[in-house]
């Protein structure tokens, strides 16, 4: 029945380490009492071992749950280890006491408190199987640096530890005291009013006034409780001062009830041996009433568990090994992607997503924007005319040249580059939006998360250049070639056709006959100047060779020899 303790204490061990909010309670006991009331050292004796940090004023400052496990009695090896350092044995207890003070001062700071508990697991064949929750010291007034509301905290966070059904209150008080005054009876009569799971503890026994004793208390008969009163006799100051050990303090305190005239007659029923033996026997008498309710919570906190992830579609239950549920993951992530953007976002919002958006980029700002770019803008009569001139030189025209309308049409089509540039801009800011949103998917594994995003942003910024690079490759191919044979084209040199060469019937309209009658003779002159111009090289060659020849016969005539000519040549 022992390992039904063991079982317990493996569910605490799991449930500390998930950070969330499971408000499963476990059946434990939690150790109550004011500060100084010999909390300390009663755990100690039930351990046998000196381990927990001492100092004035208040030591304990986060809860400490003790997990004992009781080893063979052929094992004489005694260690602890702690549940925030996995895998490393703790032989030497001094280290633990100091571990202990390490771990309190990094989660609950220099002089606050905190609910987040130290889990310590003790192995000893001294030891019987318990699940012990020290709890901060009950306080009546701050000192020092201690928070002004202290002792507010430090009874709230008790009452949260000592108020489920399943918690044992082990309320210690000192017998050298009014228990009328007794913080920790007072709490546990708040939380158990029958008292019907709360066991007492007196502690200092030894230190009573001569004349008094306890032994109706413990007989319980003064403040009945179901599982009654203890008495225990721990070390003294002094004696942990003088390094007395445990095996002799148990054997002090056996001695102390055993042959005092008072408590003798209940020597069996006192001291630290037979409450560690009542709290193992509580505890496990406990679990196995408990056992059904537990069973049927957990069960139930399965079942909730399971739906909400089939809801959430998170989980697979027939998919055992790790990588292929990091697949399956995937997977959803890849398809909740492609359905956000092809369609079939059921869920109400005030704004347009994932395909929707990109097709209002596409047909709402990039195309409205195009088509209202007019393409006459800078392009003045004055303009045109310019260029016309320009591209025709010293030549008059009949007609408009080619060459202008490719010009002016590249230039034009230019200015498509830009609003194409910030299309690519605005597409690739929608898809890294689709992406954030759709890495919801995997909330609930905040790494896998942020690598999927890392990724899937990377992967968008490299195509992103490329992609803006084709655009510009697209309209430089648009510029590179103006297609003059359009049927649009057709229909423009119709017209041109006709007002020059006139109607279908062959007569030329009154209006272009007139204008040609004033055009021709400009084209006679210019078509004179032409053959002049392409002559004149010509001619210049022929006269500049007839005059050679002519030149030279004169002289053979004239008998002069070829010394005797003159070094100059006649203009």
């Amino acid at each position: 029945m022992d390992q039904l303790i063991g079982v317990i204490n493996e569910l605490h061990d799991a449930f500390s380490g998930v950070k969330m909010n499971i408000k499963l309670n476990l059946p434990q006991i939690a150790v109550v009492g004011s500060q100084s009331c010999g909390k300390s050292s009663v755990l100690e004796s039930i351990v046998g071992k000196d381990f927990l940090p001492r100092g004035s004023g208040i030591v304990t400052r986060c809860p400490l749950v003790l997990q004992l496990v009781q080893l063979p009695k052929s094992n004489s090896e005694e260690w602890g280890e702690f549940l925030h350092i996995p895998n490393k044995k703790f032989f030497d207890f001094n280290a633990i006491q100091e571990e202990i003070t390490r771990r309190t001062i990094e989660v609950a700071g220099p002089h606050a408190i905190t609910d987040k508990p130290i889990n310590l697991k003790v192995y000893s064949n001294m030891v019987l199987n318990l699940t012990l929750v020290d709890l901060p010291g009950l306080v009546m007034n701050a000192v020092g640096d201690q928070p002004k509301d202290i002792d507010r905290q430090i009874k709230d966070m008790v009452t949260r530890y000592v108020s489920p059904k399943n918690t044992i209150i082990l309320a210690i008080s000192p017998a050298n005291t009014d228990l009328a005054t007794s913080q920790s009876l007072r709490l546990a009569k708040q939380l158990d009013p029958e008292g019907t799971r709360t066991v007492g503890v007196l502690t200092k026994i030894d230190l009573m006034d001569k004349g008094t004793d306890c032994f109706d208390v413990l007989q319980n008969k003064v403040l009945h409780l179901r599982h009654g009163f203890v008495g225990v006799v721990c070390r003294s100051q002094q004696d942990i001062n003088d390094r007395k050990s445990m095996e002799a303090a148990r054997q002090s305190e056996y001695d102390f009830f055993a042959n005092s005239p008072t408590y003798s007659p209940i020597a069996d029923e006192a001291g630290t041996v037979y409450l560690s033996k009542k709290l193992n026997n509580l505890l496990l008498e406990h679990i196995k009433s408990v056992i059904p309710d537990l069973k049927r919570h957990v069960d139930q906190l399965m079942e909730a568990t399971r739906k909400q992830m089939e809801k959430l579609g998170m989980f697979d239950q027939n998919i055992t090994e790790p990588s292929a549920q990091v697949l399956s993951l995937i997977k959803l992530f890849s398809d909740t992607v492609n359905q956000t953007i092809d369609g079939g976002i059921t869920d109400a919002t005030k704004e347009l997503l994932g395909g929707a958006r990109l097709d209002y980029i596409f047909h709402e700002c990039f195309a409205t924007y195009v088509t209202s770019l007019s393409a006459r803008k800078d392009l003045t009569d004055d303009y045109i005319r310019i260029n016309t001139r320009n591209m025709a030189g010293m030549h008059a025209t009949l007609f408009p040249s080619d060459q202008v309308f490719v010009a002016l049409s590249k230039q034009q089509i230019a200015r498509l580059e830009e609003p194409s540039i910030k299309c690519v801009s605005f597409v690739y800011e929608e898809l890294i939006n689709i992406v954030n949103i759709c890495a919801a998917k995997v909330d609930r594994y905040p790494n896998l998360k942020q690598a999927i995003i890392s990724i899937c942003h990377n992967m968008l910024l490299d195509y992103r250049s490329p992609t803006s690079a084709h655009v510009r490759t697209i309209i430089s191919a648009e510029r590179g070639f103006i297609n003059v044979k359009h049927p649009m084209m057709d229909e423009l040199a119709q017209r041109a056709f006709e007002n020059i060469y006139g109607t279908p019937n062959g007569h030329a309209p009154r209006g272009r006959r007139r204008g040609l009658s004033r055009t021709l003779p400009r084209l006679a002159i210019h078509r004179r100047i032409r053959r002049a111009t392409v002559k004149i090289p010509r001619k210049m060659t022929k006269r500049v060779a007839r005059m050679k020849r002519s030149w030279k016969s004169r002289r053979i005539r004239a008998g002069l020899t070829a010394s005797q000519m003159p070094e100059t040549r006649p203009a």
